[in-house]
């Protein structure tokens, strides 16, 4: 029997770097493994999609939207109904320090369960409260999005799971704070790229800055 697909589904209104990341992230995605479908506005070109994306939606997007760009906000929530994924066998759930975490109820409201965690600072309790969401959650997959390797204490808990997959995602280019914390980050890069099973970044200056040159 012929083990079912992982569906992933793309959301992107801006091309340039957005559209350069995403061809080359699906260039090198399994597609044995991984089913993509690519929700843009008219700022893409289906052409460049061939052979990467299994389904190739474009709608109407204005540069930002919000309330006044409704028609959008439908759209693409239909088709993320559309190509929804069984909730029976995929679960998404997220880890925040903030106590006010950005669409956290709308998270909620679709099943998610939204965890608050110590900050950073606290150091113990921050380790421990990890700890005990993944035991008791038996993820198969983190996730982690950072703007730099400064905190890796997250990689080291995940240590003690050999059996979940870490993916991290670097989201900036540049650093946000200077001289020893900027040193730390750069110490802390080659623990944190060898301790991801998969790496990301929103950009190739993302990937070097998290990852190093290489």
């Amino acid at each position: 029997m012929r083990k079912k697909k992982i569906k992933i589904l793309h959301v992107a209104q801006a091309a340039g770097g957005v559209d350069r990341y995403i061809r080359m992230l699906l260039k090198y995605l399994d597609k044995e493994k991984f089913e993509n479908i690519l929700v843009c506005s008219q700022d893409f070109n289906r052409e460049d999609y061939d052979g990467l994306v299994d389904s190739f939606e474009q709608i109407e997007m204005n540069r930002a939207i919000g309330v006044s760009d409704l028609n959008s906000i439908k759209e693409v929530r239909r088709l993320i109904k559309k190509y929804n994924p069984d909730k029976e066998k995929v679960e998404f759930d997220f880890l925040t320090i903030s106590d006010t975490p950005a669409y956290g109820d709308k998270f909620k409201k679709m099943g998610s369960t939204v965890y608050k965690v110590p900050k950073h600072i606290n150091f113990l309790g921050y380790y421990f409260a990890i700890d005990k969401i993944l035991r008791e959650g038996n993820y198969d997959i983190v996730h982690i999005h950072k703007n730099s390797a400064i905190d890796i204490l997250i990689l080291k808990v995940l240590q003690r799971f050999p059996n979940i997959k870490v993916v991290v995602h670097s989201h900036n280019t540049f650093p946000s704070v200077g001289g020893k914390l900027e040193k730390l980050h750069k110490f802390n890069r080659k623990y944190l790229y060898d301790n991801a099973d998969y790496r990301l970044a929103c950009s190739d200056n993302a990937g070097k800055w998290m990852y190093g040159k290489e």
